[in-house]
Order: C-alpha cells, then sequence, then structure tokens
C-alpha cells in the first residue's frame, strides 16, 4: 500500500513549507544533507538567498534582523538528529511551480488555495495541519486495488509458487508462515493475519442462521478439557487478508508423502535424511479440504466483509488429485484434476461419521485445476509438487 501525500497551502511561500514537511512525514530520519539531496537548490534560483534550507543557528538566531527565511519557531523544521531547519520564504510563482513539479515525482501533489481549512470530515484522510498549510496523507494502494480482492490474491499465490529457487517446506506451519510473509511484502493489502481467531458466538451463530448444527461440527475443532469433560469450541482462519474493509480468508493443507535425500547441514553430511514424513490416512485428509471449503462458505454467509476466500491445497503425493473408485467410501470428497463436483459431501461409509467428520453439504458446486511445480531439495534433487487453488 502507498501512501498519498496532498498539501493545501494558504500562501505560495506557505504550499512550499507544506511540501517540505509532507516529504519529512515520509522521511522522518532524513539528515539535512539528505534533505538538500532531495530538494536542490536548483528549484528556486530567484530567491535570492541561494539555499532552500538554511540551519537555524545561522539564521535568525545569530542576526537579530534576518530575513529571506521562514524564521518563526512553528515554521522551522526538526531533524530526527536535533538540527532545526529553516525554509525560505521567497517562492515566485515559476519557482513553486518547479518545486511542485518536482514534488510530484516524489509522491506529493500541492495546490496553493486561499480555501485550504478542510474538515478531517470532509475525507476519510488523515489530516497534518501546519502553520498556513494542511496535508491529507490518503492510503492508496497500488494498482492491483482495482482489481476484485480474489483475483489479487489468486495472482499473488500463483507467484509466490511460482518464485526462482524456492525449496519445499518443512511442514503446514513452515508452509503458512513463507506464504503470509510472502504477501506482506507485496504491499496489496492493509494487513495479513496468521491464526486469525473465529470466537465461538459466531460459530454458534452459524447454526442458528443456517437452522442447522451441521456447521458448528465442520467449523469449530473441539478439544475435551480434562477438568469439566465438557468441549471447547475453537476457529481459527489460516491466514486472513485485510484490504480496506473487506476481509479475506485463505484456509491451507498440506499432506506429504515421505521425502529422503543426501544432504549437508550444519556442516555434517547426512546420508538418506527423512526430510518429509509420510502422512496417513490420504482420505481424512480429502475430507478436511472440502470442509476448509464449507467453513469459508458459511463465514460469507455470515459476514457483510468477506466476499470469498480460497481453499489452498500443496501436496507432492499424487494421489490427491487423482479419480476415485465409485466404491471407496471417500469417493465424494475426490479432488480430480479438472473434475466438477457437486455440493453433497458424504461417506459412502456410514460408520466415519463416527471419527469426527460428519457428511455436509456445500452452498456451490466446484471444479478442482491441479498445477504442478518443482521445489529445490539440495543441490542434486529436486521434488515435484502439486497445488489446487480454489476461489470460494
Amino acid at each position: 500500500m502507498e501512501t498519498k501525500y496532498i498539501v493545501y497551502g494558504k500562501t505560495q511561500n506557505r504550499t512550499a513549507l507544506g511540501i517540505i514537511n509532507a516529504y519529512l512525514i515520509a522521511y522522518p530520519n532524513i539528515t539535512l544533507s539528505e534533505l538538500r539531496e532531495a530538494f536542490p537548490s536548483s528549484l528556486n534560483t530567484d530567491s535570492g538567498v541561494g539555499e532552500i534550507f538554511i540551519e537555524a543557528e545561522v539564521g535568525y538566531k545569530a542576526t537579530a534582523n534576518w530575513q529571506g527565511y521562514l524564521s518563526q519557531e512553528g515554521d522551522l523544521l526538526h531533524l530526527s538528529d536535533g538540527l532545526e531547519v529553516a525554509v525560505t520564504n521567497m517562492w515566485t510563482y515559476q519557482s513553486l511551480k518547479a518545486l511542485q513539479l518536482h514534488a510530484e515525482k516524489l509522491g506529493i501533489d500541492s495546490h496553493d488555495d486561499t480555501d485550504f481549512y478542510y474538515s478531517s470530515s470532509d475525507t476519510k484522510a488523515s489530516v497534518v495541519k501546519g502553520n498556513g498549510f494542511v496535508i491529507l496523507l490518503e492510503k492508496k494502494h497500488k494498482q492491483s486495488s482495482q482489481m476484485p480482492l480474489k483475483n489479487v490474491v489468486s495472482q499473488d499465490i500463483r507467484a509466490f509458487f511460482s518464485g526462482t529457487q524456492r525449496s519445499y517446506f518443512f511442514n503446514e506451519d513452515h508452509f503458512q508462515h513463507e506464504l503470509a510473509l510472502y504477501l506482506s511484502k507485496t504491499n496489496n493489502y492493509d494487513e495479513i493475519i496468521p491464526e486469525f481467531r473465529i470466537p465461538y458466538t459466531f460459530i454458534e451463530e452459524a447454526g442458528k442462521k443456517n437452522k442447522t448444527s451441521e456447521n458448528n461440527e465442520v467449523l469449530s475443532e473441539s478439544s475435551e478439557e480434562s477438568s469439566t469433560k465438557t468441549k471447547s469450541f475453537k476457529m481459527y482462519v489460516d491466514i486472513m487478508i485485510r484490504r480496506g474493509e473487506e476481509y479475506f480468508p485463505i484456509e491451507l493443507k498440506y499432506p506429504v508423502k515421505s521425502l529422503v535425500a543426501n544432504i549437508d547441514f550444519l556442516g555434517v553430511h547426512l546420508e538418506e535424511a527423512k526430510l518429509l514424513r509420510s502422512q496417513s490416512a490420504g482420505n481424512n485428509r480429502l475430507y478436511d479440504f472440502w470442509a476448509d471449503v464449507k467453513r469459508i462458505e458459511v463465514l460469507k454467509s455470515l459476514s457483510p466483509v468477506i466476499n470469498n476466500g480460497i481453499a489452498l491445497f500443496l501436496t507432492n503425493a499424487e494421489f490427491y488429485k487423482k479419480d476415485r473408485s465409485d466404491k471407496s467410501k471417500h469417493y465424494y470428497f475426490s479432488m480430480k484434476d479438472n473434475m466438477s463436483h457437486s455440493k453433497e459431501r458424504h461417506w459412502n461409509d456410514e460408520r466415519t461419521i463416527v471419527n469426527g467428520r460428519p457428511n455436509f453439504t456445500l452452498s456451490n458446486e466446484y471444479k478442482t485445476n491441479w498445477t504442478t511445480i518443482v521445489f529445490d531439495v539440495c543441490d542434486n534433487k529436486a521434488e515435484e509438487f502439486y497445488y489446487c487453488i480454489l476461489e470460494v
């Protein structure tokens, strides 16, 4: 996200002072030499004083009658190193226009307007008021803010996987951390919140609104408290994104098969090191993915600020993208590549329901598509992985 600075000045020299102050807000640790480099004196050749900036000790504090600079205490620039700096007060029409054009390249727009007193209620921007000027600080996203949020997130996830020299992830927590960190660095969002907690009252409301207790079982992760023997419910979204007032949940899964390689680790050569261990009960991993889809659907139905979400699945096991026999108990939880899926998610073996994974119905039909990528394992070994992005 980028910050846009808009300066309104009461007079020409107050507009110039506002521009310089806006730059100080953007770069609060700047030094005088850096300030002179950012705004060279060549921008104001007709001031008659030679320099745009002067140290206060050299100026009005050294002489009783100081001319050519804005010398009032409220006009001085206070740099982070303790230095007080004054700005020239001589700005002609031509020199101000040169400064304004230069400032636009630095992300600062300005207007010399006698009617410059803007109320903060007139704008959603933050307002900084100075002596004879105001600065509006508008938070503006990059061009991606013009795209629907789901498109931006989907593109960013694909870019994350296509990055050069990308290595495999040790576990799901590692995957979650690296993806959240990458998304935060894109500057496309206001907040990236891993492990976003949904309170139980919100989950409870899901059952009421949808007139079924099914959602409580699918949405929540229950744990039995040894002292009371009662169940406490909790729900965490793996990654919650916020852009403006819109929120966007990402649920991810990372089931893997065994990965063994010869590697050098901390100066020690390891033969046949077990980098990843196979996860059993692949049918349950399939169920859990579709349960994530259901969770996102319910969050959408309850919250006016959630329009979409993504269920993300990453694995190095081809098992998950293959077809399932219609006789298998997890047939209706298939994630077959390039396959459309009905709303019904149920087990062929009713006994499976007892294991805490009840049948449920989705609100929409979906199609699963897989993308193959190659992750580096070590210098002489690579491994194929497969990911599926399902927009909900």
